[in-house]
């Protein structure tokens, strides 16, 4: 139930900003502390202040890990990736509902973060509490944190 407050926090405090409150930073800026949410392709991610990435994927998808050099495949498609202990690499989720979705939608990734690479790796950052996430070739995601990470493009492959 506390994850749930918090998201709801973070919605109405993103629903003032898009409404444009005085003194409030502009739409286009993460937060300076919470979680940031954004959006980027079928991937709805939110960031910690603490440093875990977390994504729901709008349609479950293939997933692999690589640990010790060898490949190994997620015997079910996912519907949710974690990078949250750097003990182990990023893997699937396996909690109730969609934790790094607020209620009206995560904000696109180009509205809160900022502008990275050139040309055809051209794309969109965010970083918080030391973990990142940016778009990059063709629309693929790669996000980092915690000394692991995961991309998604036609599926998740984690290290």
């Amino acid at each position: 139930m506390r994850l749930l407050t918090k998201v709801a926090t973070a919605a109405a405090a993103l629903i003032t900003v898009a409404a444009g409150g005085a003194g409030l930073a502009p739409a286009s800026a993460a937060p300076d502390s919470g979680p940031v949410f954004f959006s980027a392709g079928s991937l709805n991610c939110s960031i910690t202040d603490d440093g875990v990435v977390g994504c729901d994927l709008t349609n479950p998808a293939p997933m692999s890990i690589e640990i010790g050099g060898m490949s190994l495949s997620v015997p079910f498609n996912v519907r949710e990736v974690l990078i949250d202990v750097p003990w182990a690499p990023a893997h699937p989720g396996l909690g109730i509902g969609t934790p790094h979705t607020l209620p009206q939608g995560n904000p696109p990734i180009d509205k809160v973060g900022h502008p990275v690479g050139s040309g055809a790796m051209a794309g969109s950052e965010v970083d918080r509490g030391g973990s990142s996430c940016k778009t990059g070739f063709h629309g693929a995601v790669y996000c980092t944190g915690m000394g692991h990470g995961f991309s998604y493009y036609e599926l998740i492959q984690a290290q």
